[in-house]
């Protein structure tokens, strides 16, 4: 046994706290079965049987229980009211969790060097709990979370223990099946999601194969309108040993009455359109200060990136078009925003594009 899981076991927790009541639905039941494993004085069973696998060895930190307490509260409403089939996807979802954190927390082979075990519990059970906030009714829409994580060891951490683990970590949206929209909504979705899971892959398909970096790819509920319902997407991304990390911002609009994902020509008509809107964003990069002429410098530059709808974020009388780090400066100059208003995009704009705007 590693020296940091040792002295997480043996050691007793920081505070102590309070024990919260939880009542779950009866037919509520662990993702993975197990043997009963000792737990914690006053520990309730009912808490420790939301986890299973590695995990189980959570049960026995006294401090851990009211953690488990809220994630089975956090479990439990986001399946609550889903279909059968829908359900079936949120507890794949649960047992890939709970195989990745206690892998993480009580595997010797995984756990980062200094890393106790009930705090590393502790602050994954937390970061699940926000991610499962991204659960429930939304714009009278019932969406649930989908999930899949890895743990990996790195074999050529270049002799540092820091980066002896990757850790990837995928979060996506479905709608639930009885909803009319879910079936080209979650089609749409799992193309989404197997994109961005390439985007990144050194090794195979997908990152998740990557041991070589850490990951997070969230891709959540925005803004839910009827004619239009727009997804965030964030994917975050370290190398080990790299000087630092990077970042992917965008947006995925479904288009509930076409059952698809927005094309630019859904909002743009007219004969070069393109070079038109690459102007107005190249004129609004410079008037801002953001441009650098080493890095832009001819509206030609952007207008690839420009014409992209995952480029786009949708606001009351604006156009909001979202560069990524490095593509318009450096990386100190983040992730810039430009803003065009609607009466500028007017002279471009589909004859129904009003629409779309909020």
């Amino acid at each position: 046994m590693s020296r940091s899981l040792a002295t997480s076991i043996d050691r007793p927790c920081a505070a102590a706290l309070i024990l919260a009541a939880l009542i779950l639905p009866s037919d509520f039941t662990p993702a993975i079965a197990f043997e009963a494993v000792a737990v914690a004085p006053g520990a309730d069973p009912q808490h420790c049987a939301l986890v299973g696998g590695p995990l189980e060895r959570a049960c026995q930190f006294t401090c851990l229980q009211a953690d488990l307490a809220a994630l089975g509260a956090a479990e439990a409403t986001s399946a609550a009211g889903l279909s059968h089939s829908s359900h079936v996807e949120v507890v794949a979802s649960r047992a890939s969790w709970e195989t990745y954190a206690g892998s993480l927390c009580f595997d010797p082979a995984l756990n980062r060097p200094g890393e106790m075990a009930d705090t590393c519990v502790q602050a994954l059970v937390q970061e699940r709990i926000a991610v499962l906030e991204n659960s429930g009714m939304q714009g009278g829409i019932p969406f649930y979370v989908v999930s899949s994580h890895s743990a990996l060891p790195d074999s050529d951490a270049e002799g540092t223990e820091t980066w002896r683990t990757a850790r990837h970590e995928i979060n996506s949206t479905r709608m639930d099946a009885n909803h009319p929209f879910s079936a080209s909504f979650n089609r749409l979705m799992a193309t989404v999601d197997k994109g961005y899971e390439r985007l990144r892959a050194t090794e195979g398909e997908s990152i998740l194969e990557d041991p070589y970096s850490d990951s997070v790819l969230s891709i959540t509920p925005l803004e839910i309108e009827p004619e239009r319902i727009t997804l965030s997407v964030q994917s975050n991304w370290e190398g080990h040993g790299a000087a630092h990390g990077e970042f992917l911002l965008e947006q995925v609009h479904y288009l509930p009455e076409l059952g698809r994902e927005m094309d630019a020509s859904d909002l743009f008509a007219g004969n070069g359109w393109q070079m038109q809107l690459a102007q107005l964003v190249y004129d609004e990069i410079y008037r801002s200060g953001y441009g650098l002429e080493d890095w832009i410098k001819t509206p030609a530059d952007v207008m690839d990136i420009v014409v992209q709808p995952r480029r786009w974020r949708f606001e009351r009388d604006e156009l909001v078009v979202q560069f990524q780090i490095y593509e318009i400066g450096p990386y100190a100059g983040g992730a810039p925003e430009m803003r065009l208003p609607v009466s500028v995009l007017a002279p471009i704009l589909a004859d129904d594009a009003d629409r779309y705007f909020l």
